[in-house]
């Protein structure tokens, strides 16, 4: 039996089941606590190395890693630097950044910049217990409140980890995933942008969006994996905007 705060616990058990040359029915994966990933796609190598040592000793074993020594083992990408929005003018424009106090903010709020728009941030003061709280893409309240008392003319929630965004329209009206995949769609339906003709959202998507794709001379579609958000589904053509209406959204340029 492994107790481990895993997102992933039966990929987990059958790791450990084959490194360790036992049945899958022999193994146990007990979650106690699952936190949030915030991005982060950990290998789970606490579990594996509890249970190999726990086989050796014969004795319980636990296992805690160090704050580096996660970030040593965990997976990740290489450093890079990605200069974005220099075709976009939005000068004039005026924009609320919700950046939910995670990973987001300095990024967005520079990409937002970058357009010549004037750019105002709240909930950018992370101090490791505040993330998603009263704020954010999982709760875009403050910001519409804000849009409307500073006057502005839109503006954009991210979540915890930026993979999320939810819009507020000027008079403060929530603008979820499935309306930004329908200005996402309709605009590049317009400019015969969308090669394949194809919107694709998610299962739970509301069904005015697919209804409005298809009066504009597209053909909507719903997925059941949700969005499969990289790079929209068919994995084939990276030319569609996809996602789900929680605002995990992928836009390729056309």
């Amino acid at each position: 039996t492994i107790w481990s705060s895993t997102q992933t616990p039966f990929p987990t058990r059958d790791r450990i089941a084959k490194e360790l040359d036992l049945p899958t029915e022999k193994v146990r994966v007990i979650t106690p606590f699952v936190g949030g990933g915030f991005g982060g796609k950990s290998a789970g190598l606490q579990a594996s190395e509890a249970a190999r040592l726990a086989k050796i000793t014969g004795k319980p074993v636990q296992v805690r890693f160090s704050r580096a020594e996660e970030f040593y083992y965990d997976t990740f990408d290489p450093a890079a630097v990605v200069r974005l929005a220099s075709a976009v003018d939005a000068a004039g424009l005026r924009i609320v950044l919700d950046a939910a106090n995670g990973s987001g903010g300095p990024f967005a709020a520079g990409i937002l910049t970058a357009t010549r728009a004037s750019v105002e941030v709240i909930n950018a003061l992370p101090d490791g217990t505040n993330i998603n709280l009263h704020g954010g893409a999982t709760d875009p309240a403050g910001l519409a409140r804000a849009v409307v008392e500073r006057g502005a003319d839109v503006g954009f929630a991210l979540d915890g980890d930026a993979d999320r965004l939810i819009a507020v329209d000027a008079s403060g009206s929530i603008v979820d995933g499935d309306q930004i995949l329908g200005i996402l769609a309709l605009e590049r339906l317009a400019r015969g942008a969308l090669a394949t003709g194809t919107r694709v959202g998610s299962i739970p998507s509301n069904g005015g969006l697919e209804a409005a794709v298809a009066a504009a001379g597209g053909r909507g579609g719903r997925d059941a994996a949700g969005a499969d958000v990289t790079p929209a589904a068919g994995h084939g053509s990276r030319a569609r905007p996809g996602g789900r209406h929680s605002g995990e959204l992928t836009a390729p340029t056309p």
